[in-house]
């Protein structure tokens, strides 16, 4: 039984299995505060050729009782935080560049924040996912594609979401592999779990990258993942939280390329037709019969009589099953290749 929808639209945009790889921008917090830097920075992400530009929806008094909270953590979140008076600003200028505009709710009112600016789709990051399935809830009344981060749950939390998932009819999701190790070391990475989770839950797959460089998520594709989400940032030397394992602009925009020339050399899975240049080629090196010694007009045609040779012209080996019922029509030379214009069909037998 399907529960979950192959093929969804964020906006216009159709993500499915054999569409182009959706790719986010995840510039996260790394605004730095500066409602200028993060129009700047989606600047940069269209330029790279991402599809979607995703902030996180972060707010001190919401997510956390003051006074059982550590001081360094609000001075944090001082400089983090996504203002709810930028949503509608940098989701017009998103519009503008050619990108959707995506947070991240991690309190609920900011749900409705977003739906109302026109977020044409809802992360829901991992440490939301289980830890806060209200979040989930929320989004569902606004009727939005949830892509979905499996960061810090465990096998157990991922069948309790998906569970809920079915029990409330969402059918639009994408659930993202995640470490959520920053960065990631190569060991901890576990592409081959983007494959896990497409066979387990039946859905849309996709990749939250989180190691240094660009192979990974590149990779990623390749194991089926639909989406792919890296940390973005113009300068990984800047001060915050995310910066020095997100990707530059020039790296961000290789890893774009990347994707999308792995992406379209994937195929279906079955056996194309050959190009012309591989016909030409299987032409060129087919090996041909040559005849080992003088062979008379009238000798059926024997193929120890031949060695196979690669030339131009000639009877390629394919064929011997075929050319078997036929006789010589002439002699042929020692060294000789045979061609078509030599033979005779057998007609005697």
């Amino acid at each position: 039984m399907k529960n979950f929808n192959h093929e969804i639209y964020i906006g216009d945009r159709r993500v499915s299995n054999d569409d182009p790889t959706y790719i986010i921008a995840e510039i996260g917090s790394n605004h730095g505060q500066s409602l200028e830097k993060a129009k700047e920075m989606i600047d940069a992400a269209a330029e790279c050729g991402a599809d979607a530009a995703k902030f996180q929806s972060l707010k001190f008094e919401s997510l956390y009782k003051t006074d059982k909270t550590d001081a360094d953590i609000k001075t944090l979140f001082e400089l983090i935080e996504l203002s709810e008076d930028w949503y509608a600003a940098l989701s017009q200028h998103c519009a503008k560049k050619g990108l959707h505009f995506m947070s991240a709710p991690t309190y609920l009112e900011a749900v409705k924040l977003l739906a109302d600016v026109g977020s044409p789709a809802l992360k829901i990051a991992s440490p939301q996912f289980d830890l806060y399935p209200e979040i989930t809830l929320e989004a569902k009344k606004h009727a939005l594609p949830l892509i979905m981060s499996v960061g810090i749950s465990s096998l157990g939390d991922i069948d309790r979401m998906m569970n809920l998932c079915i029990e409330e009819q969402i059918k639009d999701i994408v659930l993202l592999h995640c470490v959520s190790q920053y960065p990631t070391p190569a060991k901890n990475a576990n592409l081959s779990f983007i494959q896990t989770l497409k066979n387990t839950y039946n859905c849309l797959v996709g990749y939250s990258d989180h190691t240094l460089g660009i192979h990974f998520p590149v990779s990623a594709v390749a194991l089926g993942a639909s989406v792919v989400e890296k940390h973005f940032t113009l300068d990984k030397t800047s001060a915050g939280p995310d910066h020095h394992f997100a990707s530059e602009p020039t790296e961000f925009k290789l890893m774009v390329d990347q994707i999308r020339e792995l992406k379209s050399g994937l195929g279906d899975g079955r056996k194309a037709q050959l190009t012309e240049w591989e016909k030409g080629h299987r032409e060129r090196i087919a090996m041909k019969f040559v005849a080992k010694d003088n062979i008379s007009a009238g000798d059926r045609f024997n193929s120890k009589n031949f060695v196979l040779k690669r030339g131009n012209g000639g009877i390629a080996r394919e064929h011997l099953a075929l050319i078997e019922k036929f006789t010589m029509k002439v002699d042929l030379r020692k060294n000789e290749m045979l061609e078509w214009q030599h033979l005779i069909e057998d007609t005697k037998g």
